[in-house]
């Protein structure tokens, strides 16, 4: 009985199996892909906050750090019409990296002047410049590496987030808002 066993051939169907799998690791090895995943710390911010995340990149067929392929992770912030509010190039090292997106517009100080009106805005420490918090609304965050975009903007890793008005009182996030304006479709 256990000669019979082992004299057996493979079938046509376990053969056109092992020739399929053949040919998608084939195809895995010549044209590697690439996913990423951004960790952020919420779901929901207000105006002036800071988006904080870690970024993975991983192989797409082993789930495992990409290291090979990408050493760039591009980062956009994109309004809710589609207009990119800010870009980031960041470092990819074992397949992570990490950064934050500021939910303002800085601008250099010669730039404003609203002393006259007692507008206080609020000033980066690292430049000096004044910061002007973005409108509330949803706000994209896309990220993808250059090899990524050789398989179309579906692939790249895309999520929206709220973004509220400031509350009245520091702390009362029982009223959460957005601006009443017209909202411009994307």
């Amino acid at each position: 009985l256990p000669l019979s066993l082992f004299a057996q051939t493979d079938t046509p169907h376990q053969l056109r199996q092992q020739e399929f799998v053949h040919n998608i690791r084939s195809f895995n090895r010549l044209y590697p892909q690439e996913k990423v995943w951004l960790h952020c710390d919420n779901t929901a911010y207000f105006q002036g906050d800071t988006i904080w995340f870690a970024a993975y990149v991983t192989s797409a067929e082993t789930l495992r750090p990409a290291e090979d392929l990408s050493k760039v992770l591009y980062v956009e912030l994109l309004n809710e019409v589609g207009e990119v509010v800010s870009t980031q190039r960041l470092p990819i090292e074992n397949g992570r990296c990490h950064g934050q997106i500021p939910l303002n517009t800085e601008l250099e100080t010669h730039f404003l002047n609203d002393r006259e009106q007692n507008l206080s805005y609020p000033i980066n420490p690292r430049n000096g410049n004044l910061c002007i918090p973005l409108p509330s609304g949803y706000y994209e965050v896309r990220a993808y590496t250059r090899a990524m975009l050789n398989w179309g903007s579906d692939i790249c890793f895309s999520r929206v987030f709220p973004v509220f008005d400031t509350p009245e009182w520091e702390g009362d996030y029982s009223q959460l808002a957005m601006e009443n304006r017209e909202k411009k479709q994307r």
